[in-house]
């Protein structure tokens, strides 16, 4: 969903002349990721991304990006523009059914603290 979201409001790319490699919707969309699953570190998310190829189809990641490619993403834009960003993302899930909505994170050995599990 946020996906669908940050693709509407987001520009592609931060700048015209950058490497185009992963779109800002989707560092952005990687970033809120991080922020629902409780703040995770991006180091973290980098391994959970690394650990989900259905996580990296959904966003269309044709790689990882490092984690240090997350931080600076999220440095593109304002806080102002995340919270607008999660407020449509909340008014498009009303629409949707949740039970065909779900992450299924259970399946990387990550608890929802963001630690590994059984380590």
């Amino acid at each position: 969903m946020a996906y669908f979201v940050t693709r509407q409001t987001l520009p592609m790319y931060s700048h015209k002349k950058s490497p185009h490699i992963y779109s800002l919707p989707q560092l952005i969309s990687c970033v809120l990721l991080k922020i629902y699953i409780r703040n995770m570190s991006y180091r973290d998310l980098e391994e959970f991304l690394l650990s989900s190829r259905d996580m990296c189809r959904v966003l269309g990641l044709r790689g990882v990006p490092n984690y240090s490619t997350f931080c600076r993403a999220l440095s593109r834009i304002s806080g102002k523009e995340i919270k607008r960003i999660l407020g449509k993302e909340w008014e498009e899930e009303e629409g949707v059914d949740k039970g065909l909505v779900s992450i299924g994170y259970k399946d990387t050995g990550f608890s929802i603290s963001g630690s590994r599990e059984g380590s």
